[in-house]
């Protein structure tokens, strides 16, 4: 019984340490998505200032709609990958995200005054779900009503480098222990994965006998 409990505490610990990277994966994936969506709109910019060399749009205030555009659908695909993923964990606040994501690219036909009004729209709304309301049930010393979710940690990065090496380092190790785990189930993965482990140790141990060290405990590959 001891042990079983042990193991799970060792996976509860894993998948909140799982966590760590989360933010600056969904964070950085957004921001790549942007980025993806400037470098595939831009040329149409040039390829229409051909084809309308009178029209001014397409010699300068294109690229300006462009890179708005592209980041309102941008935006607006986060809002709305990030509410599926939440549908089961947060289904109020995934509704939440998913209807200002699809309002959004809806809006997004409409140009630029359409995309403001949308703008103002969601920070409203985002200020009213996510902040005042848990403020004023603060304040009031009342329960959370089951409708009434917060967003995580997806939106909490830090700006310390040493962070992100935390985040990545954290990264790495839950990739390897779930590729051990995957290796581990085929026939004759634990076999390899012994090897793989004993040939770590010889390398580990020379290294320490040419620096003039001694033995130390080695880690796993």
């Amino acid at each position: 019984l001891t042990e079983n409990e042990s193991k799970v505490a060792e996976i509860r610990q894993r998948e909140e340490s799982s966590l760590t990277p989360r933010p600056y994966l969904t964070v950085g994936g957004g921001c790549l998505y942007f980025i993806g969506l400037i470098c595939q709109f831009t040329p149409f910019c040039d390829v229409f200032g051909l084809i309308y060399p009178g029209i001014e749009f397409f010699h300068g205030f294109c690229y300006t709609f462009v890179i708005l555009g592209s980041f309102v659908l941008a935006l607006c695909t986060f809002l709305f990958v990030i509410g599926l993923c939440w549908s089961c964990t947060r289904p109020w606040a995934a509704i939440v995200l998913i209807a200002v994501g699809l309002l959004g690219e809806l809006m997004l036909f409409g140009g630029i005054v359409s995309i403001v009004i949308w703008t103002l729209v969601a920070i409203g709304i985002f200020y009213i779900y996510f902040k005042w309301a848990p403020e004023y049930f603060d304040d009031k010393q009342k329960e959370f009503p089951g409708w009434l979710q917060d967003l995580g940690n997806f939106w909490q990065l830090s700006s310390s480098a040493d962070e992100w090496k935390k985040a990545a380092a954290i990264g790495g190790e839950n990739l390897g222990a779930e590729s051990r785990g995957l290796v581990g189930g085929f026939p004759g993965g634990k076999w390899m994965l012994q090897q793989g482990d004993e040939a770590s140790q010889a390398i580990q141990e020379a290294k320490d006998k040419m620096s003039g060290q001694g033995p130390t405990q080695s880690g796993t590959i």
